[in-house]
């Protein structure tokens, strides 16, 4: 997504959810884990904690070494002002 533009906690933020949804399905498919509504409250914030962490880490070390690399298209103009 940093090659293409997406950056910054946009980016951070689509890849938490990305990484959410494949997780739950593939638990959910193959039977290994229960659906996280069933979950205590505790397990579903140390689950999402550590997903943010992966993601937010993960999009500030794409984002900076797609920043670092030559012919990488310029960040995008805010939405509102297009």
């Amino acid at each position: 997504m940093a090659h293409r533009g997406v950056r910054g906690p946009i980016g951070s933020f689509v890849l938490l959810n990305l990484r959410l949804v494949n997780d739950q399905t593939l638990e959910n498919a193959t039977g290994v884990g229960t659906p996280p509504w069933t979950w205590p409250a505790d397990e579903q914030v140390i689950d999402l904690l550590h997903k943010a962490v992966y993601a937010f880490t993960t999009g500030f070390v794409a984002d900076w070494l797609v920043s670092s690399q030559a012919g990488t298209p310029r960040p995008r103009r805010p939405w509102v002002l297009r």
